[in-house]
């Protein structure tokens, strides 16, 4: 056929053709969302998504959606481990009370979605497995809101860390009553025991061994932001593969390597360090003996409160001069 090289009309729509219009049309509908309804943009997302989908116009049916499950658990990886970056074990030190009133949150919506579903007639198992589910917060959600408003501050740094405890919370008593749901499908007590406590530990673990191999490589590439931030996306990408792969839990290694690479401790031991900033700090905690600073805007400054432990170390900046040797806290408003 001479033009046998021109493609068939009308054009077959690929699954990636259908999906590239998903997020079109949910790029379009959040904006619509926002502009003429003066709701966030995840608003008109959703909307989209319920039109294009299997139960709505089935333009994306279970097969379109299966092909891009791979593009969904990195994006669900990505937010899930800033959500853990969100968990500052430091703040929380500092205000016990800040965490015993989000556990109290997350245990009082348990409670009341159990009891109701109890008054409903369901059975006290499926009831109690039902509230640990919907006492999980959707971190996709509120993070998307928060970013749409651009809120900042101490109130929505709250409102996050409350919605990671809520996940943490609804998973770790999910795990505790999954046994019993097995045990009542005539699974075996060895199984059903083990199986949760493999979730659990090995989930943990692996987020674990990520952060040991983010910080070793990270250290190893220096403080270009440009590779930081490849490195950053490789290693929750290898762990979701990798994760996956070990039958865990993707959002649990997430969440553990998100919590401990913001709380990562930095130990300098002797040495100079020296710049126009000498060091910047977000959220870490900096344990400095016998080093030289010297930064000629300022030693050291954070964007998120961050603590500096000097152990006879010397400090040259407009706002310090001399020998310290105590614990300072850095702030964005208060550097050093």
């Amino acid at each position: 056929m001479l033009l046998g090289y021109l493609p068939q009309f009308p054009p077959a729509l690929t699954q990636p053709i259908l999906f590239g219009a998903l997020l079109a049309a949910g790029l379009l509908a959040g904006e619509a969302a926002r502009r003429y309804a003066s709701l966030p943009r995840i608003t008109g997302y959703v909307l989209a998504g319920v039109a294009l989908g299997p139960r709505v116009s089935g333009l994306l049916g279970p097969d379109a959606l299966e092909v891009a499950r791979v593009l969904i658990d990195l994006s669900i990886g990505l937010i899930v481990f800033e959500l853990g970056f969100r968990f500052d074990l430091v703040w929380l030190k500092r205000n016990r009370w800040l965490f015993a009133a989000a556990l109290a949150e997350s245990v009082f919506c348990f409670l009341a979605i159990h009891f109701a579903l109890l008054y409903l007639g369901f059975q006290a198992l499926h009831a109690a497995s039902a509230a640990a589910i919907g006492t999980a917060t959707s971190p996709a959600v509120v993070m998307l809101v928060a970013h749409d408003q651009r809120a900042e501050g101490q109130l929505t740094e709250r409102m996050l860390l409350f919605t990671a405890v809520n996940c943490i919370f609804a998973y770790v008593a999910l795990m505790l009553l999954l046994p019993f749901l097995r045990i009542e499908h005539a699974v075996t007590w060895t199984l059903a025991v083990l199986h949760p406590i493999y979730l659990l530990i090995g989930s943990a673990l692996m987020g674990f061994v990520a952060c040991v191999v983010m910080l070793g490589l990270a250290r190893w590439l220096g403080k270009r932001e440009d590779r930081q931030f490849v490195l950053l996306v490789a290693l929750v990408v290898l762990t979701v593969g990798i994760t996956r792969a070990l039958n865990l839990s993707v959002m649990v290694a997430l969440v553990v390597l998100g919590m401990l690479a913001r709380n990562a401790n930095v130990v300098v031991t002797g040495g100079r360090i020296e710049g126009d900033i000498a060091i910047r700090a977000d959220a870490s905690r900096l344990d400095l003996a016998g080093v030289e600073i010297e930064g000629r805007e300022a030693a050291v400054a954070a964007e998120q409160p961050s603590s500096v432990v000097f152990s006879l170390s010397r400090v040259r900046s407009p706002r310090t001069q001399g020998v310290r040797h105590n614990v300072s806290w850095v702030t964005a408003d208060h550097p050093l």
